[in-house]
């Protein structure tokens, strides 16, 4: 199992997302503009560069990026899922990153961590069903889940991908979703 490398408060932040337009992805850049004052905050890159989950791979040994994965979770106190909805469940690469996060089985760093889940869509679900998937699953490996369900529909007039600008209430909940995972 990973040991952490610092005792100082930081939150991971994981985005379901490799679209570069994505506004998940965005929301996911604006929550860790967001990180209380003595709290780190990173967007992983993970999803991106994971390879499929094997659990050949899966060895004493494994593929560096995967080293590189889980030892950011241990050095997180905390994280943060933003995810889209695909096929009304998660996208596979956020799904394959969980994969290789939660070996060796009752023994991984997501085990005691702290974790929220956002979703967003410019149509009316708001990811509602990726948010919901995603909550079911954390707590079985071994996440406390904080914060409520909150589906964001119709992203697109709450959000500017280009100046960064998010309007106040949703500003409001990512204050508030980093403070909660800080705690």
């Amino acid at each position: 199992m990973f040991q952490p490398r610092s005792k100082q408060p930081s939150i991971l932040v994981v985005s379901g997302s490799l679209r570069t337009g994505s506004f998940n992805t965005h929301l996911a850049r604006q929550a860790v503009a967001r990180a209380p004052h003595g709290v780190t905050a990173r967007l992983s890159d993970a999803p991106r560069v994971l390879p499929h989950y094997d659990g050949d791979l899966d060895t004493a040994t494994p593929p560096s990026d995967v080293v590189a994965w889980r030892q950011s979770i241990a050095d997180s106190s905390a994280i943060l899922f933003v995810t889209p909805t695909y096929n009304h469940a998660l996208p596979g690469v956020l799904k394959n990153a969980l994969d290789w996060a939660s070996r060796p089985f009752g023994a991984h760093s997501l085990i005691g961590k702290r974790a929220a889940v956002l979703g967003c869509s410019p149509g009316t679900s708001g990811s509602k069903q990726g948010v919901a998937y995603l909550r079911t699953i954390l707590p079985f490996l071994g996440m406390t889940l904080v914060g409520e369900e909150v589906p964001l529909p119709q992203i697109a007039e709450r959000v500017n991908l280009e100046t960064g600008w998010v309007d106040d209430s949703l500003d409001a909940l990512l204050v508030e979703t980093m403070r909660l995972l800080a705690s």
